[in-house]
């Protein structure tokens, strides 16, 4: 594939990106090559590389980005957050169910599973870090995921880090960069400011206090760990 109509592919396929943030992204010179494999499902997947590293996969004409891609533009596809101990789940096979999902702390009007369709295009990131560590599809609507109280799947999985799109061509894991904590998911700053507004209100009894930040303290300290 050539490289403009590879550009105009990744244009195409995410609009968030822009014509400059590509072309920095790949300069002129850059080598790109493009490798078919199969899953284990004997699904054939057309991968596209950059200096050895997977960019972007068709699984039967739809586009999806790697996670290396999304350490570049964290941005350009909705990102539910998870806890570090959920990742060796997804590492093991396992989809996103909505247990394992962290919200941020609800506001009137705002779906704390974002505005996604079934079927959109998402990653998975950690409470601690916002870089990819996953790429899937919603298994259902942010307003589905609202009314299933907490149960059910979130995220089927497509690719995750450390399976074999990680290592593709021999190359070694790349360590997940700290691209900082996602800023719609919980950290250890916006739950503190919680934990202080519950300490300072007034209509709140001692016993129902204590309940609260008991719960607090424990989704702290998992944090922590």
């Amino acid at each position: 594939m050539w490289m403009k109509t590879f550009k105009d592919l990744l244009l195409k396929s995410f609009p968030n990106l822009t014509e400059s943030e590509i072309n920095d992204f790949l300069p002129k010179k850059e080598i790109l090559n493009s490798l078919k494999i199969v899953t284990h499902d004997e699904v054939v997947v057309q991968v596209y590389t950059v200096q050895k590293r997977p960019v972007i996969f068709d699984v039967r004409g739809r586009i999806f980005p790697t996670i290396f891609f999304l350490w570049k533009f964290p941005d350009i596809v909705y990102a539910f957050t998870t806890h570090r101990q959920v990742m060796n789940f997804i590492a093991s096979g396992a989809d996103l169910m909505l247990p394992g999902v962290v919200t941020p702390p609800i506001q009137p009007g705002i779906s704390k599973y974002g505005n996604v369709s079934e079927n959109d295009t998402v990653c998975v990131n950690l409470s601690s870090n916002k870089a990819a560590i996953a790429v899937g599809v919603a298994s259902q609507s942010s307003s589905s995921m609202a009314l299933a109280n907490s149960r059910g799947k979130c995220v089927i999985i497509h690719h995750f880090y450390g399976d074999n799109l990680c290592t593709l061509e021999g190359m070694p894991v790349l360590p997940i960069p700290n691209l900082g904590p996602p800023p719609n998911g919980y950290n250890l700053r916006i739950l503190m400011k919680i934990f202080l507004n519950l300490i300072a209100q007034e209509d709140v009894t001692l016993v129902e206090k204590r309940m609260k930040v008991k719960k607090m303290y424990q989704k702290i300290y998992s944090l922590k760990t």
